[in-house]
């Protein structure tokens, strides 16, 4: 085990703890908004009045996915259907969240589109209480002015994780060690994002080994009470080399809820505590979740908070597990040199 491994090894085990799902999702409660309107709302605008909202449950149970499908109707030529989005509030969940987003896509391809996302909540969140949603645009009043588009959309919540999710949990301290985080955009190349460079920003981390057993996609997801980044790295990671064998990297962003046993972030500011990463993923790799703030005190950002709570998860199609890829044991290394030897037998060597 190289040292770097050893040092990943020793500071995920300080922080983190796990379970992983195995039981089966229950649907606690649907819902479907028909003809919401969507007008700008850039920075929690006075439009906020014209959105559409509307308070969905109480159902009995605590809420860890919501699934929502359905479709987008452009209304004004200049909308995009990438800022078309949904604000969740409730007593169950904290104040200052990630938005539900529907789409990468920035223009309409067609006046109405297909759309879905999957909306997950680490550590979940009770709906006794009824889940308000407000349905609006990042497109101000003087960029889009008027009605943006129109949605009908399904929310159907889930009281478990895919089986065979990873969570953990964690705190960022001021003792952690810090590194220069890098972080991506989204752009017009073949990827949609651009190549992952360094911030220059020098935050606290947390990082957490672990392999998959299975080929396909996963989401790795954070819920905590500082302003984020994520990163996610294949088979090594070197805090001095942030951008060696980087993967994603990504700030805060959409699709996480944040329920109300973490702090309340400014409701104004940027902070949303949440951040998620899509990746496709492979047996037999070793693969690390680094868990960063956005941003640490004197860094020439305004970037706090910068420590706190978080949780996390990893799920997808297969078995997420936490730690190292094991190494080769005797019995295959024996039975792998048996087969060369046979091999060349057969070859006449």
């Amino acid at each position: 085990m190289s040292s770097v491994s050893r040092f990943v090894l020793a500071a995920s085990a300080l922080a983190s703890c796990f379970v992983v799902t195995t039981v089966r999702a229950d649907v606690l409660g649907t819902a479907t908004v028909t003809d919401a309107n969507h007008y700008g709302y850039y920075g929690f605008a006075s439009t906020s009045a014209q959105n559409t909202k509307v308070n969905v449950g109480p159902f009995t149970g605590t809420a860890r996915v919501i699934r929502v499908s359905g479709t987008i109707t452009r209304v004004h030529p200049d909308a995009w259907v990438s800022s078309i989005r949904v604000y969740p509030r409730s007593s169950a969940i904290a104040t200052g969240q990630g938005w539900f987003q529907f789409s990468n896509l920035r223009d309409f391809p067609q006046p109405t589109v297909n759309v879905s996302a999957t909306i997950y909540a680490p550590g979940g969140f009770s709906m006794a209480q009824p889940l308000n949603l407000e349905m609006y645009s990042i497109d101000s009043e003087q960029f889009v002015p008027g009605l943006d588009a129109r949605s009908t959309l399904t929310y159907t919540f889930e009281d478990s994780f895919a089986p065979g999710t990873a969570e953990y949990s964690g705190r960022l301290e001021t003792t952690d060690p810090r590194f220069n985080r890098p972080v991506q955009f989204p752009s017009s190349g073949p990827t949609g994002w651009t190549e992952p460079f360094l911030t220059n920003r020098f935050p606290h981390y947390d990082v957490q080994p672990f392999h998959v057993d299975t080929a396909g996609r996963y989401d790795l997801a954070t819920a905590n009470e500082f302003e984020c980044g994520v990163v996610l790295y294949r088979n090594t990671f070197d805090p001095a080399s942030p951008l060696t064998n980087v993967m994603w990297a990504f700030d805060q962003g959409p699709n996480v809820v944040r329920n109300n046993q973490l702090n309340n972030l400014p409701f104004n500011d940027d902070a949303t505590g949440t951040a998620l990463i899509p990746a496709d993923l492979v047996p037999g790799v070793q693969y690390y979740f680094v868990t960063t703030a956005y941003a640490a005190p004197g860094d020439p950002v305004d970037g706090g908070p910068f420590i706190g709570r978080y949780n996390n998860i990893i799920t997808g199609v297969g078995n997420v597990t936490l730690g190292l890829v094991p190494e080769p044991t005797c019995g295959v290394m024996v039975a792998s040199l048996g087969c060369v030897a046979l091999l060349r037998h057969r070859k006449g060597n």
